[in-house]
């Protein structure tokens, strides 16, 4: 299962940045709305010491949607459907929703904005503090 985690996040850090960085170019302003209302819906979650783990699920799956390109999608959904049980835990801890809220943002406003390079940066930096929430979780490298 650790290995299987630990694959899960050497593919998401590969793709997902990529994903983060075409969605800035690419994403519709009906797309944006939506992120929008997912980021809202998920602090709202947050804020009221809820599992926001649809909207979290949705986000990337949006970004995925907005990158326009269908291979990458269902490479989303198949990690996504991998990292189920994970989320579930990680998303469990007060503090890593919060910054799992906040990750969201920062790559919403990039998205916005139409920047791809900030787009880019903010989506790795979501992903190592994904990352090392895992491992102060277990207690060890992944």
């Amino acid at each position: 299962r650790k290995h299987l985690l630990r694959d899960i996040l050497e593919t998401r850090k590969i793709i997902e940045p990529h994903i983060a960085r075409l969605a800035a170019e690419k994403a519709s302003s009906q797309e944006v709305a939506y992120l929008e209302d997912l980021v809202g819906r998920q602090g709202v979650k947050v804020r009221a010491g809820k599992l926001a783990i649809e909207e979290d699920s949705s986000f990337h799956h949006t970004l995925a949607r907005a990158s326009g390109n269908r291979v990458l999608l269902l490479l989303v959904e198949s990690c996504m459907d991998l990292l189920h049980d994970s989320r579930k835990q990680n998303l469990q801890s007060p503090e890593r929703a919060r910054r799992s809220v906040e990750g969201h943002a920062d790559l919403l406003a990039a998205i916005k904005s139409h920047d791809p390079d900030a787009a880019f940066g903010a989506m790795r930096r979501h992903i190592d503090g994904i990352e090392n929430a895992i491992q102060a979780r277990a207690g060890e490298a992944l």
